[in-house]
């Protein structure tokens, strides 16, 4: 679990194979969601997320009804490694993302990182990463791989 307010770097790599369907289904590969231990939190949806849809990478910022999209790529993504650095403090006032894609920065974002408590989210808050094929339904076989997670807390934001 990340704590609220709290610095944290996640590290990993995606491979999605040259098989892999372009499809218009949503789908969500990697993403942090925030805990709603007492329940009834809405939107439930993740903080941050990586998603796949109609052949273009994005990473998503939703801390209320609506999502915004931080980064989006829609040149090709299949048949290579994709290495993945997230420096995370999750905040409702001073949060922090700070994300590179095979060692290029593509993101550097300062402002709210996390649901308020008038979403039903206890405060502090904590949070939780999960990876795989997160989808609406569909029919189509998928393989993804991942390789070399890693998370850390930081001392200092960098």
């Amino acid at each position: 679990m990340a704590i609220e307010d709290t610095d944290y770097s996640y590290a990993f790599s995606l491979f999605l194979p040259s098989d892999f369907p372009i499809v218009p289904t949503r789908l969500v590969i990697a993403q942090w969601k925030q805990n709603c231990e007492a329940g009834g939190c809405n939107p439930n949806n993740p903080v941050i997320a990586i998603r796949f849809e109609s052949g273009k990478l994005r990473i998503t910022l939703q801390t209320g009804q609506e999502k915004t999209v931080l980064f989006s790529k829609t040149d090709s993504i299949l048949n290579q490694w994709l290495d993945f650095k997230f420096n995370i403090r999750f905040s409702r006032n001073e949060g922090q993302i700070k994300t590179w894609l095979n060692n290029k920065i593509i993101i550097d974002f300062n402002g709210v990182t996390a649901y308020s408590d008038e979403y039903g989210y206890p405060k502090p808050g904590n949070f939780y990463f999960k990876m795989g094929l997160y989808r609406d339904t569909m029919f189509q076989p998928k393989t993804i791989y991942i390789d070399d997670y890693m998370k850390q807390q930081l001392t200092k934001f960098r």
